[in-house]
């Protein structure tokens, strides 16, 4: 019985070399496949890699051969931004809307009876435009911290008929932008008076080099006797 058992777990030496043919190939088999998707994988990376090498090498040789239409358009721009920014204040606040109201009272003749502030708001953040430029790896197209801001006042005004065009007119002419987006008015024709009131937007632009200062007025406030007479 022994010897019978003893027989049948004994392995015949082709047994032997099948049993090592098959794990020859499982090792093999695992190597390669292992292999391949580690080859696989850096092969991927290295097709993306060249990609966009070669996406950088024609954007940079488009550039490089258009060099100089390139420079003369950034000049171009360069001076037709700055023209564009020069028709926004610097910055805004109280008294520069106050020196404002008194350019047109004392340019047009209309009185500004009287006004009601608001607070600044921003209507714009430069710099948020994405980059087409296949070369340039921070997404914007340019970095700043300019910011826009609309301040919108009310006014209540009185003038004659001509101080109403001319009031009107300084407005719209005005060097600097704004906007009148309501008015109301109301005429006179026995005395030629023009009231109203209006609406009115003004804009600006804050951030790098846009140095805003407070306007300074030349008035004479105060006086050391309140009861004496005007002129003493």
């Amino acid at each position: 019985m022994k010897e019978k058992l003893k027989k049948s777990l004994t392995i015949s030496e082709k047994d032997k070399k099948l049993l090592v043919y098959v794990f020859a190939f499982l090792i093999v088999f695992l190597a390669y496949f292992v292999g391949f998707q580690n080859l696989s994988t850096a092969l991927d990376t290295s097709t993306k890699q060249v990609t966009e090498l070669t996406k950088k090498k024609k954007d940079l040789t488009t550039k490089n051969e258009n060099k100089a239409k390139y420079e003369s358009d950034t000049l171009t721009l360069k001076s037709e931004s700055s023209k564009l920014f020069s028709t926004f204040e610097n910055g805004t606040s109280q008294p520069a809307t106050l020196q404002f109201l008194n350019s047109i009272e004392s340019s047009t003749g209309v009185w500004v009876k009287s006004i009601t502030f608001s607070e600044p708001v921003a209507v714009y953040t430069f710099g948020q435009k994405a980059s087409s430029n296949p070369s340039n790896t921070s997404g914007s197209a340019y970095s700043t911290n300019n910011i826009g801001y609309k301040e919108t006042i009310n006014v209540s005004y009185e003038g004659t008929y001509a101080q109403w065009k001319n009031f009107l007119g300084f407005i719209n002419n005005y060097e600097k932008k704004n906007t009148i987006e309501a008015i109301t008015v109301s005429y006179n024709e026995s005395t030629d008076a023009v009231t109203g009131t209006m609406t009115l937007a003004l804009y600006s632009v804050s951030g790098d080099g846009r140095n805003f200062e407070e306007p300074k007025f030349d008035l004479k406030t105060g006086t050391d006797n309140i009861f004496a007479k005007p002129g003493e």
